[in-house]
């Protein structure tokens, strides 16, 4: 983990406490009478600046910007000599006040270098409060209590504080940690799912859960948007709806074991039986032949839409004698062998379709075109989400020519065309469907956004956390952007701001559970400030200053110069 003089730098201890005492993240009246006029000048220009960024952002609720923090021109520093400085002073070119050598040779460096540090220190706070904290929220945050005596770290270096209730918080705090303490030996994918069954999730966000472990179960092995990541996600998307719909017959079966009379051939096919003799269904008139007493389009459809591609080869062998749907036939029989639809196969299979789309009636039978041709019809079989998303994505996962755009099409229409009006239009309580498209589709940063605008915001935190250590989390360019940033060439791919999501979560306990904070503010190494401060490093900073636990956290100096370890040692 990070070491202690990775932070400190060349600040020394006593330096670094004088500092945080002194200085960090508060406005502290200063004696005058002790202090270079290069001093009062930086104060009175912080003062003004702060205080007017701050009123601005009360008044308009808008973004901060440069312009409003630094003005047009930059910070001045006024010189000790008045008259001079008024007569001599020029600007460069970006508006920054130029000072004339015999003012800067009259200047004590060595203060002059505590002054600039105080403005950076007092800029990185006024970016800390008000792009990271000060914002508006979608979900209520109730801001940490001070911790209490009996709340100080024990011998061992763990907090004890009786004002932490949330159980489920902690399980997943605890996960992470031991995830961090392992330095990333151990499966955060397992860990996850050991914090939703120990934390007894059930309803939605257990569904929502189920959704994410069953895409993110890997490291990238390809950047984001690379063409073999796509193909690794929708392969890992439709193996998981056709888990789910074969768990669905298998749970139809069990509920209805004497109609189903499960029993002669094992495997998908014995299963697929059983359940289309539980099947309720309107009667529809079958085409082609059939198979133990069941039309064969039927049941190809059920073990295809299983992923049982085997199973449906052998139902195939009664279809060979059809010559209106022998390129069907063959492009099934295709895919089961080599999981991909041939080029030429795909060609032939589009004229086929087109031949037929007029008198083929069989809804299976199309529902079958559909499956590898996409883009078709399928209606009468889309009736759930999970279907729905299956006749979206396996088409891709077949396709020989898989392309970015393709997948695109399909996001577009997950999150653009239907988008949160129609997976969402009884209220936010709907999120689990919404979410489940979104995730499916692979568009994680809006799913994960959706998740924290629903006030879900323990799920949409460690969600966010395991797609960004296993390489999916599109990372937004600035810690100053949004949360959640659409890219303005193309509105499928989002940005998240992590440093937001995470910062935001850690406010309602960072005062009563150091260490927990410290763990998720690890993540943040290597964000930084628009002044280049790396965000972990300024909000240990802030903790030591906020609890006073200086030795606690950053560990002490003995006093032969050796240092006992602190929390930071984690």
């Amino acid at each position: 983990m990070l070491h202690f003089e990775e932070i400190l730098g060349r600040v020394d201890h006593q330096g670094l406490t004088k500092l945080f005492g002194a200085s960090l993240f508060q406005s502290q009246d200063v004696d005058t009478s002790h202090n270079f006029t290069v001093r009062n000048g930086v104060e009175h220009e912080l003062c003004g600046i702060l205080g007017g960024s701050e009123g601005n952002w009360q008044r308009d609720a808008q973004p901060v910007q440069k312009k409003m923090m630094f003005g047009e021109r930059g910070i001045q520093i006024p010189s000790r000599q008045a008259e001079a400085h008024s007569s001599e002073e020029t600007f460069t070119e970006d508006g920054i006040v130029e000072i004339p050598q015999a003012v800067i040779d009259d200047i004590d460096e060595e203060e002059l270098d505590e002054d600039i540090l105080r403005v950076k220190v007092e800029t990185d706070r006024a970016f800390f409060n008000h792009m990271l904290l000060a914002r508006p929220a979608a979900v209520p945050m109730t801001p940490a209590q001070a911790m209490e005596r009996d709340d100080l770290p024990t011998g061992n270096g763990t907090f004890v504080n009786k004002n932490i209730s949330d159980r489920r918080e902690l399980l997943f705090g605890d996960k992470l940690h031991k995830y961090l303490k392992s330095q990333g030996k151990k499966s955060l994918v397992e860990l996850m799912k050991e914090a939703v069954e120990e934390s007894g999730t059930d309803g939605a966000l257990a569904d929502v859960w189920n959704d994410v472990t069953s895409v993110l179960n890997r490291k990238t092995v390809a950047s984001r948007d690379d063409v073999t990541t796509t193909a690794n996600l929708l392969e890992d998307a439709c193996r998981y709806l056709q888990k789910v719909f074969t768990d669905h017959m298998q749970t139809v079966v069990e509920r209805n074991l004497e109609i189903a009379e499960r029993g002669g051939i094992p495997g998908t096919r014995g299963l697929v039986n059983a359940f289309l003799k539980v099947g309720t269904e309107e009667p529809f008139q079958p085409e082609d032949d059939s198979i133990d007493g069941m039309p064969t389009w039927q049941v190809t459809y059920h073990c295809v839409r299983a992923g049982d591609m085997q199973a449906a080869a052998e139902t195939l062998n009664r279809l060979k004698s059809f010559p209106q749907c022998a390129t069907l036939v063959a492009s099934l029989n295709h895919v089961a062998k080599h999981k991909k639809l041939d080029a030429e196969l795909k060609k032939k299979l589009k004229v086929e379709w087109r031949h037929n789309v007029g008198h083929t009636k069989d809804k299976y039978k199309r529902a079958l075109y559909a499956a590898l041709l996409g883009g078709l019809e399928s209606a009468a079989l889309a009736d759930t989400l999970e279907n729905w998303i299956w006749f979206k994505l396996h088409p891709l996962h077949v396709d020989p020519q898989l392309t970015p755009l393709l997948f695109q099409e399909v996001q577009k229409a997950v999150s653009i065309d239907y988008g949160e009006q129609y997976f969402m239009s009884n209220g936010p309580s709907e999120f689990q469907y919404f979410f489940t498209a979104l995730w499916l589709s692979g568009q994680f940063e809006r799913a994960i956004y959706l998740l924290h605008e629903c006030g879900q915001r323990v799920d949409s935190v460690h969600v966010a956390i395991l797609a960004h250590k296993l390489g999916y989390l599109r990372m937004s360019v600035k810690s100053t952007d949004e949360m959640l940033v659409v890219d303005p060439n193309d509105a499928t791919k989002c940005h998240l701001n992590l440093a937001r999501l995470i910062v935001a979560y850690t406010k309602n306990f960072e005062l009563i559970d150091v260490p927990r904070s410290l763990d998720y503010w690890f993540l943040l190494k290597g964000i930084t400030t628009p002044t280049g401060s790396d965000v972990f490093e300024m909000a240990v900073s802030r903790s030591v200053y906020l609890t006073g636990q200086c030795d606690a956290i950053l560990g002490t100096l003995t006093p032969d110069g050796r240092r006992e370890k602190g929390l930071i040692d984690e």
